[in-house]
Parts: structure tokens; C-alpha cells; sequence
């Protein structure tokens, strides 16, 4: 049995589930080679409650050797995250790759469609957005919306 990178989840009223490396970890291994990729969302299920504080969010980090692409840590404080972090468990046993993460095809409206290419990096403290963020998903989707609409 291969004990490396086994995903662990606490089930709290807000699940938080890991496998992996640690930011700490990845860092002290790979020092500059380290890509750490965040994502704040409220999923679709919470918008239905109406007694939930809109200041609450769900996080997502995804670790990422730049050298490799490979993914080498994944945390996530969301509804399911034992689900969810299952499946990224397996795919990091596959050798799973930030570039394989970011074709993936989501399931809309689950809270995992959310978690794989559609956050932020910080590198060196500079704030850095993928062409593929959610935010500019979203703007893309807003703007062919609105030249639809006005064609």
C-alpha cells in the first residue's frame, strides 16, 4: 500500500478535504517551482438560503509544480468536499496535470465544476489571472450575452 498523497476530509457543517502536499510542504520541495492557484466561490446550493451571511465563501487551492505541471496539492473548505477531493485523489495517483485539470469539462451546477481552472495564482505576491479564471468565464459569457441581445 502507497500511504503518499492519501485525501483526508473533515465532515463539518463545512467540509474541508485535502490531498497531498501542503502549501508549506510544496514549498519547502520546490521553493520557486511552486504555482499555488486560489478560488473563492459561494456554490449554487447556498443561494437558496436564505440565512446564510453572503460574507461566507467556499476556498479552493490547488498546487502545482510549474517545472512538471504537476498537481501536487489540493485543499478545499466547501459542501462535499470528501467527493470531491476522492476524485482529485485518484487523478493525482494518475499522475494528474494543471494542464489535464484545466480541460476538464465540468459539471454545472455542482460545487466541483468550480474548483479545477477557475481561480488565481499568486506568484511572488503578484495577484496573476488565467485567461481562464472564472472572473473572465464569466465577463466572456456577459459580453456575448449582451452583443446577442443587441444583434
Amino acid at each position: 500500500m502507497d500511504y503518499k498523497g492519501v485525501p483526508t476530509t473533515v465532515f463539518t457543517p463545512l467540509e474541508y478535504g485535502c490531498c497531498g502536499l501542503t502549501e508549506e510542504e510544496a514549498r519547502e520541495a520546490l521553493g520557486d517551482n511552486l504555482a499555488t492557484y486560489h478560488v473563492q466561490f459561494q456554490p449554487l446550493e447556498w443561494q437558496y438560503n436564505k440565512m446564510r451571511p453572503d460574507s461566507h465563501n467556499c476556498y479552493v487551492k490547488t498546487l502545482v509544480n510549474k517545472e512538471t505541471g504537476l498537481v501536487t496539492g489540493f485543499h478545499i473548505c466547501a459542501p462535499n468536499a470528501g467527493e470531491i477531493t476522492q476524485g482529485l485523489a485518484i487523478a493525482m495517483k494518475c499522475g494528474l496535470t494543471k494542464q489535464q485539470l484545466d480541460s476538464c469539462v465540468g459539471i454545472h451546477p455542482t460545487t466541483a465544476w468550480l474548483h479545477p481552472h477557475r481561480g488565481s495564482t499568486r506568484l511572488r505576491n503578484h495577484l496573476v489571472e488565467p485567461e481562464h479564471s472564472w472572473r473572465a468565464i464569466v465577463a466572456a459569457q456577459s459580453n456575448t450575452i449582451s452583443s446577442t441581445a443587441t444583434a
